[in-house]
Formats: C-alpha cells, sequence, structure tokens
C-alpha cells in the first residue's frame, strides 16, 4: 500500500536523497519515518509550517508512547520504539527540514529542534 503524504514537497525529497547516493533501503526507510511524523501532523491537524515547540514535544511523546499508530496500517502499536528508532526518526524529520529551508520553504522552527 502506497503512503499518501501530505507533507510539503515530499516527493522532491525522495528525488533528493535518490540523485545523492543514499541506497534504495534508507529512501525507503525515510519515507516510513516520515509517514509516521506526517501522521501525526494529520490526526493533531498540524500544519508543517505551524510547527511549534510544544508539536515537538507531543510529537516525541508520541514516538515513547504504545498508543502510536503504525505509518501505514493506523492500527495501534501496542509496542514502544527504542531509543535508537527514535534517535533515527528525529534525524530524518531534521534532514528533511533542513531540506525545505534549502527549498525556500519557510518554517516557524528551527530544524535542529528535533533533537534527543
Amino acid at each position: 500500500m502506497k503512503y499518501i503524504y501530505s507533507l510539503p514537497l515530499a516527493d522532491d525529497f525522495f528525488l533528493y536523497l535518490s540523485t545523492n547516493n543514499y541506497s534504495s533501503k534508507t529512501v525507503s526507510d525515510y519515507k516510513g519515518d516520515l509517514a509516521i511524523f506526517d501522521g501525526f501532523l494529520k490526526d493533531n491537524n498540524v500544519e508543517i509550517k505551524e510547527l511549534t515547540k510544544r508539536n515537538i514535544f507531543e510529537f516525541k511523546a508520541y514516538l515513547y508512547s504504545e498508543e502510536r499508530k503504525t505509518a501505514t496500517t493506523k492500527k495501534l502499536a501496542h509496542k514502544k520504539l527504542s531509543a535508537v528508532t527514535i534517535n533515527r526518526l528525529l534525524s530524518v524529520i531534521r534532514v528533511y527540514l533542513r531540506f525545505l529551508t534549502d527549498q525556500d520553504y519557510l518554517l516557524s522552527i528551527n530544524a535542529d529542534m528535533f533533537k534527543w
């Protein structure tokens, strides 16, 4: 099942990754990680250009939660993510937000706010 992103410039971001020597596995992992972030934003009616520090804290709490939904099936995960996985997710979001900034997309927060 292909995920439909509501994130701005998502397809451009994946193309950027593919053309900058990221492996197909890495691009696939990034797609899954961004789908989790995108789903969180959709579920909370938050537009990425209006992200706040509080939204970041809420997203981190969501990642730690067992009430987190899977990216594709939207079913409850019933399993906590490891610290390594959460750190990778936050790293992927930072890369994506930096890409948006490089594309002159206006954000209300700095990408570096997404850290462990």
